[in-house]
């Protein structure tokens, strides 16, 4: 809501998914349900209307890795055009693209702002970005994405890495 400005009336957490008219169950015949999932706008939310979804969000527990599948079944099930894995100390984006014919989902850096479309894909400009609300949440995606594509060499540090960009981010800033 802060950050991509969508309104509350169009989010929902634990919303039942559906394939065709009927409810997906798991093994134990429990519904299955998305933990929160973003509406095209206040009625769809209202009527859980599965056709003008525009993202499904998963959380896990922190250090929890599993739940990408739940989130893949999640976006084939409805009209969802891509949606976010988060554990915590992570967060993944991801879109739905059609390949030769085939649908997939691909990584993708961010989510659209509200009124966007994902097709937009251009990077906003300086004087259209905002003042992150959350610096630790973004130092920390920072951190772990360093850190999971390892090391330079034996002598390079994750700490130099993360004081080399805020250096590079001070210089572009000035």
């Amino acid at each position: 809501m802060n950050e991509y400005h969508y309104p509350a009336n169009t989010i929902r957490r634990e919303v039942p998914i559906q394939h065709g008219s009927k409810e997906l169950r798991d093994k134990d015949g429990n519904p299955v349900r998305a933990d929160i999932v973003v509406y095209a706008s206040k009625a769809a939310c209202l009527n859980r209307d599965q056709g003008k979804i525009n993202f499904v969000v998963e959380c896990k527990r922190n250090k929890v890795e599993d739940g990408y599948a739940q989130l893949v079944s999640y976006i084939f099930n409805t009209s969802a055009n891509g949606g976010v894995w988060t554990n915590g100390d992570g967060t993944v984006f991801y879109r739905r693209e059609n390949k030769d014919g085939i649908q997939v989902l691909e990584e993708t850096p961010g989510l659209p702002r509200c009124g966007q479309g994902w097709e937009d894909g251009r990077t906003p400009r300086i004087g259209e970005l905002e003042r992150p609300r959350n610096v630790r949440r973004l130092l920390a995606m920072c951190h772990n994405r360093l850190y999971g594509r390892g090391m330079e060499n034996a002598d390079s540090d994750l700490t130099m890495d993360m004081v080399r960009i805020l250096l590079a981010k001070i210089y572009d800033e000035t």
